[in-house]
């Protein structure tokens, strides 16, 4: 167990390292997205999780399978979005 804490504080070091190499707006977008990403989740998260509990092999894991799909959903579709909307972020 303390392995996997230390590769899941890593890995946290290793995304924050990553933004912040890219610059303070590329970071501010990224937040932004993760926020409206996490709302969008947070909103759909009962509906689909009482339909991953009707699947039957894969209930256990249907509150936090229903989280965890659509804040990835959503933050891929922010991204992409963020990215087509500002392909540059701040080039000067």
């Amino acid at each position: 167990m303390t392995v996997l804490n230390l590769l899941v504080i890593a890995l946290a070091g290793l995304i924050a390292y990553w933004w912040a190499s890219q610059g303070a707006f590329s970071s501010l977008l990224h937040l932004l997205c993760v926020i409206a990403a996490g709302a969008m989740a947070f909103a759909v998260w009962e509906p689909v999780a009482v339909r991953i509990l009707g699947m039957g092999g894969i209930s256990i894991y249907a509150w936090g399978l229903g989280l965890l799909v659509p804040f990835a959903v959503f933050l891929f579709i922010f991204r992409l979005a963020t990215d087509k909307l500002v392909p540059d972020n701040l080039n000067f």
